[in-house]
């Protein structure tokens, strides 16, 4: 018996090739779940502050590679007893790539098999992906700010129905209050009517009773003297605020002068240094200036030559003293 011989061709080859990817893709995604578990692990051993030099020198990883590997883990397979079970299990997942399994970490959890499925992301690359999860939170997005504005709009339309309820209980209590005011004016009216019915029929018929009459002189005369004592003591206070206000300008026309008084002294002062510092300009004067100076001068050496003089012979010291006087003397006569 001859031995059947299978012809391949284009579409045989092609469905081993798509088997084999999938294949190695599964492998890819179960074994990076798998670094991401031992990863975990070891990484609760490590010494704080060393993770990273742990990740270079040990296993060669970078901090970023290593961070997906862990979140594939936390995601896909942490909490699971055997190798790769929650992945394993969907149909859906079991086909992704490690790059569409690390893309789809950006949706929630519980939406992510449903977000797969609907999208057909097992043949999307992973930037067509990206692109599907960034119009998704756009639209997520758009939905919020939606929701936020109806929870406004219910806000709002709650506040208007508010307001309307308070403007109707306001508008019922104007009502009331017109009707009390209406009820006040009527009865005003009626007693202004009576009160001209009265006065009518005190006009056609003057007598007053005695007592009646002297009661209202009574009280005229005493609103007269209430109204008296009360215009006077207004105008009392009114005379008293005037008199305070012009004592008060006074002790300001005093203060006023005695400042006056105090720059025209010091003015005064000013004007008679001014004068003298004139006098003294004159050059006969500076002359005199000068000479009176040096005969200042020249008699302080004087007498303290006579004072050294008086110390080792009193008797020519006193002499000294005596013929000092006489000149002086003779120039007081001079000057007489």
């Amino acid at each position: 018996m001859s031995e059947m011989v299978t012809v391949r061709d284009v579409d045989i080859v092609t469905a081993e090739i798509i088997t084999i990817k999938r294949q190695t893709q599964q492998v890819l995604i179960t074994a990076a779940i798998e670094l991401g578990r031992r990863l975990t692990e070891v990484k609760s051993m490590i010494p704080h502050g060393e993770w990273g030099k742990y990740l270079q020198e040990r296993v060669d990883y970078s901090q970023s590679t290593a961070d997906n590997l862990m979140k594939l883990y936390r995601e896909y397979g942490s909490g699971q007893d055997s190798l790769f079970d929650n992945f394993a299990n969907s149909q859906t997942f079991a086909n992704l790539s490690y790059t569409q399994a690390l893309a789809l970490l950006s949706v929630p959890a519980g939406e992510r098999e449903r977000f797969a499925e609907e999208n057909d992301v097992a043949n999307k690359s992973t930037r067509e992906i990206q692109e599907l999860i960034r119009q998704r939170e756009e639209q997520e997005s758009q939905i919020n700010q939606l929701q936020t504005e109806l929870t406004d709009a219910k806000s709002k339309k709650e506040e208007v129905e508010d307001l309307l309820a308070d403007a109707e209980k306001e508008c019922d209590s104007r009502k009331q209050e017109v009707e009390r005011l209406t009820e006040q004016l009527r009865k005003a009216q009626e007693a202004e009517q009576k009160a001209k019915d009265q006065l009518k029929k005190a006009k056609e018929n003057p007598t007053v009773p005695k007592d009646l009459m002297e009661k209202l002189r009574a009280e005229a005369e005493a609103a007269a003297t209430k109204t008296a004592a009360e215009k006077a003591e207004k105008e009392t206070k009114k005379i008293q605020g005037q008199l305070e206000k012009a004592q008060k300008v006074a002790q300001d026309a005093e203060d006023e002068k005695n400042r006056f008084a105090q720059e025209l002294a010091q003015m005064q002062q000013k004007l008679q240094a001014a004068q003298q510092e004139v006098k003294m300009a004159n050059p006969d004067v500076a002359v005199f200036r000068a000479l009176f100076d040096d005969v200042q001068q020249t008699f302080n050496r004087m007498n303290d030559a006579r004072k050294t003089v008086a110390a080792a012979d009193p008797a020519m010291g006193d002499n000294l003293k005596q013929a000092t006087i006489a000149v002086l003397n003779q120039w007081m006569k001079e000057l007489g």
